[in-house]
């Protein structure tokens, strides 16, 4: 008889959790939340810190609280999606999404340069394509000035000059291919 009364009392307080968070009027779909957190708390209750109540309030309003928040997450990557897909259609068709021809020649144009620039510095020797290369992050590698000539072991003003060097050898080379 005690456990029942018990629990008729901390079901007055899972109503009050709802009546917090204005739930009441969905009551039968958070209602469950309450009761989880009811049952996870009589579980793991130890009584070192606090009253049974006040851990089980906190147990109650926790597993509702981490409900709501993976709702609200849930809707918010629907609406972005929902957004995205009203955006596409919305701001013209298909055919305006795809590439043009134009923007296709541009990008054919870009990597023949491209490859044209690369070719040039793989005729440089090895110190002087080490410096370009990393001084202007052609490889990704995100070194500055001071690693590369450490690198090197030369000095600074020795990697600006050979960097200077290449750069006019390139440029000639590049010329070359261009006549």
């Amino acid at each position: 008889m005690r456990d029942i009364d018990l629990f008729k009392k901390y079901e007055n307080m899972m109503y009050g959790i709802l009546d917090k968070y204005n739930l009441l009027s969905k009551k039968e779909d958070y209602i469950d939340l309450c009761y989880i957190g009811y049952t996870k708390a009589t579980k793991s209750f130890n009584g070192d810190k606090s009253s049974f109540g006040t851990y089980a309030y906190k147990c109650m309003e926790y597993e509702l609280l981490t409900h709501l928040r993976k709702e609200k997450t849930n809707s918010r990557k629907l609406n972005n999606n929902l957004l995205s897909i009203d955006y596409e259609y919305e701001n013209g068709s298909i055919e305006d999404t795809l590439i043009s021809k134009d923007d296709l020649q541009k990008e054919i144009t870009n990597q023949e340069t491209l490859n044209e620039l690369y070719s040039a510095i793989f005729k440089l020797n090895i110190r002087e394509q080490y410096i370009i290369l990393n001084s202007f992050n052609l490889i990704h590698s995100n070194k500055n000035m001071k690693e590369v000539y450490k690198k090197l072991g030369i000095s600074k003003a020795m990697a600006y000059v050979v960097r200077s060097e290449a750069l006019v050898k390139l440029k000639r080379l590049l010329q070359k291919n261009l006549v």
